[in-house]
């Protein structure tokens, strides 16, 4: 399912929140990228409340567990910021995840 992703990121005028919208399909590869956008982003004016808005996007399951992960945490993965700053990291994504592969439709 890897692909390319489309990100844009918005600003509100007072630099108080940033929503980065996400389109394609997520998975365990190109995560990384969501991850380095949300980076950039946080250094533009740390504090900064960030919504990752998966909403046009389709997320793997494990995936979007993770991003949860890293949301509540506060924090981006330490390969990603080695420095472990603050990132205020919300989720925002449709009820219905992508369903991963499975291995009867591999087969056919």
């Amino acid at each position: 399912m890897s692909g390319r992703l489309k990100a844009l990121v918005q600003m509100d005028l007072e630099c108080s929140h940033a929503r980065i919208e996400i389109r394609g399909s997520v998975d365990a590869r190109n995560v990384q990228a969501l991850y380095v956008v949300a980076k950039r982003t946080n250094a533009i004016m740390p504090g900064l409340d960030i919504v990752l808005d998966l909403k046009r996007a389709t997320v793997l399951p494990e995936v979007m567990d993770q991003l949860l992960q890293y949301a509540e945490a506060r924090q981006l993965p330490s390969r990603i910021d080695p420095g472990q700053s603050e990132c205020r990291l919300s989720v925002s994504a449709s009820a219905a995840p992508a369903q991963a592969p499975s291995s009867l439709a591999l087969a056919a």
